[in-house]
Parts: structure tokens; C-alpha cells; sequence
């Protein structure tokens, strides 16, 4: 049986919200502080959380939200709305999906099988990483976390500082990182704890337009 967090995670995936703020403020919450207490096990789903996420989602059946008995889908068929393996598709900037204030509907959902995993396809106007992800390619992304950063990958990250696409580094014996840009010229590296991040993305792709 799937515990809370797992419950919450397992909606939250099926709702393809960006991020876990995103979803929290879909819901009715301010901001995703609530669901990150259930995810450290300091809280349960109480019966006004499932309200809220039921209202939203009505598909959800609440009986399996509060114990976890049962099926997720108050209607099983509907499971298949979507095709497996799929990546919605944004026809926006990456960075205003991600931090956007209120859902956004993807635009399409595309099939790509070597990025299945990825969660996220959207543009990128950038110029910082223009070298590596030229301004209007599309990246597909994966969301990750700051304990699984693999040191020269490019991410994108949300910090109470920083948020953007950068390769990241990890400082020798210390929680901080540097986000490189590929622009060194024109952009500075940036020292960032690890703390700080609130979400992060691996860049696992990227889909360019063929110039003449």
C-alpha cells in the first residue's frame, strides 16, 4: 500500500502540474509547504487536503486519498486519457511553465521513446547556454532533486535566488554549488547552497530547428 507522500506524489504525476508548488497552488494552497511536511512524514492527508485535491480533481477517489484502499480513479477507464510514455508539450519559455502562479495546459503531448521518462517539453529563449541549447530549441526535462545533482549536467533550477538553466558544479567538501553558464563572457557563475533549491530539472534533451 502506498503511504501518503506516495499518494500525493502518485496524483501529482497523473496530474502532469509542472511543479509541486504549481500543484499545491491548483489546489487552493498558497504555497506547496503543507505537501512537503507530508513528504518528511510530519504530516497526513487530513480530510480538508483531500477535499481540496478532490474538488480539483474529481477523478480522484477520495476513499483510496485517505487510506490508500482501492483504486486512484474514481473511474478506471480513465486512465487511459493520456498515452503511456508521453511528454506534454509547452509552446511557451520553460522557465514560465515552471514558475508559472496558476496550471498551464500543455499544448500537445509528444512521443519521443528515448526520453519517455522525461515529464516536461518546452522552449528555451535563454542566451546564457546558448552554446549547448541554442535560444528557441526545446528542452525536455526531468524532475530531479539535490541530492542526485550529477556534477556537470545542465539543469534547471528554482532557488530563492537563482532560476535558470545552468551546468552544475559542486564546490570540493561543501553544500555549495556553482551554476556555470556557457556565455562566460557575459555571465557570471553563481554560488548557490544547496539548500536553497526548490525544484530542479536534469535537461535530459534537446530538440533544435534545422537552419538553411
Amino acid at each position: 500500500m502506498l503511504d501518503n507522500w506516495q499518494r500525493i506524489e502518485k496524483i501529482f504525476e497523473w496530474s502532469r502540474v509542472t511543479s509541486i508548488n504549481a500543484f499545491a497552488r491548483s489546489i487552493g494552497l498558497n504555497r506547496g509547504e503543507n505537501l512537503y511536511q507530508i513528504k518528511k512524514g510530519n504530516n497526513g492527508i487530513s480530510q480538508e487536503l483531500a477535499k481540496q485535491i478532490t474538488q480539483k480533481y474529481p477523478e480522484i477517489s477520495k476513499g483510496w486519498l485517505l487510506s490508500g484502499e482501492g483504486s486512484m480513479l474514481q473511474n478506471e477507464t480513465d486512465k487511459n486519457r493520456r498515452v503511456e510514455g508521453s511528454i506534454p508539450f509547452f509552446e511557451k519559455d520553460v522557465i514560465e511553465v515552471i514558475t508559472s502562479p496558476v496550471t498551464i495546459t500543455p499544448s500537445d503531448f509528444i512521443i519521443l521513446p528515448s526520453f519517455k521518462d522525461c515529464e516536461i517539453a518546452a522552449f528555451s529563449y535563454g542566451e546564457a547556454m546558448a552554446d549547448s541549447i541554442p535560444s528557441g530549441s526545446t528542452v525536455l526535462l526531468k524532475r530531479s532533486s539535490a541530492d542526485k545533482i550529477c556534477p556537470g549536467e545542465v539543469y534547471l533550477i528554482l532557488s530563492t535566488i537563482f532560476v535558470g538553466i545552468r551546468t552544475v558544479r559542486r564546490e570540493c567538501g561543501s553544500n555549495t554549488l556553482r551554476l556555470e553558464a556557457d556565455k562566460k563572457d557575459k555571465y557570471d557563475d553563481i554560488l548557490l547552497d544547496i539548500n536553497d533549491i526548490t525544484e530542479i530539472f536534469i535537461v535530459k534533451g534537446i530538440i533544435t530547428k534545422k537552419t538553411m
